[in-house]
Parts: structure tokens; sequence; C-alpha cells
């Protein structure tokens, strides 16, 4: 014989079903959904491993330090959102550097928080590239009440493209595994990998590089993203003469230029960064 449920267990039981469905964002206010969203961000990087610090005040909008052990300490600045639409952070607490970040989370009823992780670098230096131009954007306010901000003009389907680029968990695992090492440098950016016609095939002889950085190889062997523009990329050339001797009369320095601007902007560095890896005694003639 079955048990008699009365109406008001029924009522009961329905209300604690939907309590307990997972993901019901709407429920939460704004204060409360930002402060989610940090834990969440928090989870994930304890998860990996990486060590964890809170500032003690919170007034230089830096909600996380966090780092790889014995690794330099990076910042965070988390964001959490319920639509993609347009979305700001301040110049005056986010000032873009190499160790500077922004954790973004797009948070839909019945799914877990979609999240990217920003290099505050892109706001940069950046190179000619239709999605990023269509994004990011620095607005002033001269004459105007409101703060200087870094802005992202998100939309669905910008928010989808971005979020390949910046996938929170690959770039955290970018962080902990580098693929960016001065052999991956050597071996991509030598004229036998950058114009080959079988580019495959030179990787299989490079057993040092990990499957992650013969990935990443060929993603950078097939970008071809910076052709237009020709003043960035030639500056780019004339920066990286400190690494290579490029022979004259060649197209080359213009297309190895292209594939640096390609991987430093996947990764938030600066060229700088790129001619450190390399010491004098590498200098190669192109």
């Amino acid at each position: 014989m079955q048990p008699t449920i009365s109406k008001s267990d029924r009522l009961q039981d329905k209300k604690r079903g939907k309590f307990m469905q997972r993901y019901q964002w709407k429920g939460l206010n704004k204060q409360q959904l930002g402060r989610f969203y940090e834990q969440h961000v928090q989870m994930e990087l304890a998860m990996l491993g990486f060590e964890l610090y809170h500032p003690a005040v919170d007034d230089h909008g830096v909600d996380l330090v966090f780092r790889w052990p014995k690794s330099p300490f990076l910042e965070l600045q988390i964001k959490a959102i319920r639509k993609p639409e347009y979305l700001f952070v301040r110049k005056k607490h986010f000032e873009p550097s190499p160790g500077l970040y922004l954790a973004v989370g797009l948070h839909i009823d019945g799914q877990v928080p979609a999240s990217m992780l920003i290099p505050s670098l892109v706001w940069r230096g950046r190179v000619d590239d239709a999605l990023l131009d269509s994004v990011f954007c620095s607005n002033n306010y001269e004459g105007l009440k409101s703060d200087p901000e870094y802005g992202l003009r998100l939309t669905p389907k910008r928010f989808d493209a971005l979020r390949e680029r910046f996938d929170l968990r690959t770039m955290l695992e970018g962080i902990i595994r580098p693929a960016l090492d001065a052999q991956f440098l050597k071996t991509v950016f030598c004229d036998a990998f950058v114009f080959s016609a079988a580019p495959q095939s030179y990787l299989e002889q490079h057993e040092a590089l990990s499957p992650e950085q013969k990935n990443l190889a060929l993603a950078v062997h097939v970008s071809d993203l910076y052709p237009s523009e020709m003043e960035k990329t030639s500056a780019m050339a004339h920066a990286l003469s400190a690494v290579f001797r490029w022979q004259d009369n060649s197209e080359g320095p213009l297309i190895v230029a292209s594939k640096v601007l390609y991987l430093l902007e996947r990764y938030g560095q600066d060229v700088q960064w790129f001619i450190h890896m390399w010491t004098l005694s590498d200098s190669v003639t192109r």
C-alpha cells in the first residue's frame, strides 16, 4: 500500500526540488552572483594546484593574487555577468601588465559559468585583428565625470568567439605548463619550420617538444592574421633584429613577424619577452 502524501508535503517537495536545481542564477542578486563566481574561480585555481592569496585591503581592484608554486605572482580581477553586453574595468584599478588578468564568467540558468581568462596586455599594443578590434576598447571620457575605463563590447557571438581564445581552463593550463620555452621558440621560428611545406613531418623530428607544444607550433605555422597591418608587422620585424639577422630583399621577416605577433597575442606577452628568451649566441641569419 502506497503512503498518502498530503498536499502540503507535495508543495514542500516542489519548492525543495526547485531549490535543488543547479545553476539557478536568477535567484541571486548582483553581490551574491559576484561572490559565487569569485569562489568558483578560486576552486578552479585550487584544483589545478595554484597557490591563492587574498589582498588584505580591496582598494586596488585586485580580487585575488595567485601563482604556480615557485613562479611569479599574478593578479586577477573577477567579473560575473548574466548576459554578453558592454563590460568595463576602471583604468585606475587595471593597468595592463604581464602579470594582470581579467576573469569573466557568463551565468546562464541551468549552465555552469562560461569562463574566460583575458591577459590585460590585450588592451595594449594590439595588432590588427577583426575580433579583438570589435571587442576591446579604451575610453578616457575627457571633460566628463566618468572615470577612464577599458571596455569589452560583448555580444553572444563575440563572447563565444572570444572564449575560444581565452577559455579559463586552457589559459590556466598554459600558465602551469608553459609551451613558450626557449626550445619551442627556436624550433618554431627557424626557417626550416616556418616555411616548411610539411610542418608535421618536421615536428616529428623534435622529440623534446610536448604534444601541446607541437599543436601550438602547427597553429602558429598556419596563422596569417596580419598581412594588412604592414606598419606593425614591419615594426615587429625591426624589433626582432636583436634576435635575427634578416637577409636583404626577402619577405621572410614579415612572415616570421606576423607569426610572432599571433603567438604573443595568444599568450599575452610582448616583444621584449620574446627577445629575452633568446641569447646573443642564438642569433641566426634569416
